[in-house]
This record gives structure tokens, sequence and C-alpha cells, in this order.
């Protein structure tokens, strides 16, 4: 490894602590739609949209999550993979940021 694959480490690790602070939000979204009576409870049982009408709040936020998990998740196994590889270069770290 050289010094450029450890500086990879920063954007992959600001990147986990995006989606970890994503996920409290949406959590206290979650409560604070259910509280204020916008949807039922019950959706997030059995997410049946038909039974259930879900805040369109909530669509929007769950497909957010949802999407965090697809393709951000190749910039990952790009960033592990140069780091491996050791041939991660300055350009790497700058478009990984």
């Amino acid at each position: 490894m050289n010094e450029y694959s450890q500086l990879l480490v920063y954007p992959m690790s600001v990147f986990v602590l995006y989606i970890f602070v994503f996920m409290i939000l949406q959590y206290r979204m979650r409560v604070r739609v259910n509280k204020s009576g916008d949807m039922s409870y019950k959706y997030f049982f059995a997410y049946d949209a038909a039974k259930f009408p879900p805040s369109e709040k909530v669509i929007v936020w769950s497909n957010h999550y949802t999407n965090s998990f697809q393709v951000p998740m190749l910039f990952m196994i790009g960033c592990v993979a140069h780091m491996v590889i050791g041939q991660a270069n300055l350009l790497t770290v700058a478009l990984a940021w």
C-alpha cells in the first residue's frame, strides 16, 4: 500500500458516517410522521400501501436510503480495490472526495 491508499480511508469513512446519520434522521422522520397522524404505523409492519397509504415524505426518504446501498457500494468496492492493489494516486483520492 502506498500513502495514497491510506488517504482513501477518509472519503470512505465519511460515506459510512453519512449513511448512519441518514438512517437516524429517517427513523426520527418516521416517528414524527406517525405521531402527527399523517400515516399509520401499521404500514411499517406489512408495507402494504393499499391498506395503509404511506406519506410521500416516507416514500422519498425510504427510496433515498435504499439507493444509497446500490451504486455507492461500487464506490466502496472501487476504493478497496485501489487500496489492495496499491494503485491509488492523487487523482483517485481527488475523485473519491
